[in-house]
């Protein structure tokens, strides 16, 4: 049996086994990732003051944001309430890199260490593409016409800056597209660079098949 065949068996028996454990540990993954998220979306907004809290089924993104009441009524700071599940095709790559790794020569020892390794480096653009989808829905929450002022200390307002029809654009169409790359490109990318030489010795006899075909 060549590596290639052993490889292809190996990624079609993990398939179902790794694609069912990420489904479960969804919620586990996505709280994770909620932590680096905060810590980026704060900073971003930081005159808004947002943080990050995770429930069982949502993100709940706090602000000091205030909504526009009418005059005599007390405003509401705005909490955006983001369902978990419109998050999952950001994390799909995930299960991919661990087929991938997993499926690839090696001891245990080496194929655990690098999926931690592939893991770190898959998160950084998933965290970012995150932190880019949050960023546009509290733009498209600041340029509503229910939002008020910002709430920074008691007795101190400051005016909301909306956030311009082509930025939103923009914003929403980076994160669609980091969907697709963080699923298809990068856990492909990760693992070569993470077993080049048996990627390489994959490469070398394909091309020996093709030259005995031919």
């Amino acid at each position: 049996m060549t590596p290639l065949t052993r490889f292809i068996i190996r990624v079609i028996l993990l398939a179902l086994p790794i694609f069912g454990l990420w489904w479960i540990s969804i919620p586990v993954i996505l709280s994770i990732l909620a932590v680096p998220v905060s810590t980026l979306t704060a900073h971003w907004f930081e005159r808004e003051q947002v943080t990050i809290e995770v429930t069982e089924e949502r993100w709940l993104v706090h602000t000091k944001i205030l909504e526009k009441q009418p005059i005599g009524q007390t405003s509401q700071v705005l909490v955006l309430k983001l369902e978990k599940k419109m998050f999952i095709s950001f994390i799909m790559g995930l299960p991919l890199l661990w087929i991938l790794l997993l499926a690839a020569s090696g001891t245990l020892k080496e194929k655990l260490w690098k999926l931690l390794i592939g893991n770190i480096f898959l998160s950084i653009p998933i965290i970012l593409t995150l932190h880019i989808r949050i960023v546009y829905f509290l733009g498209i929450l600041m340029s509503g016409d229910n939002v008020g002022q910002i709430l920074v200390m008691d007795g101190l307002y400051q005016t909301v800056q909306p956030y311009s029809v082509e930025i939103l654009a923009i914003f929403n169409g980076f994160t669609k597209l980091m969907a697709y790359v963080n699923f298809l490109v990068f856990p492909a990318v990760i693992s070569y660079f993470l077993h080049r030489e048996f990627v390489s010795h994959l490469l070398k006899k394909l091309n020996q098949c093709h030259e005995i075909t031919s």
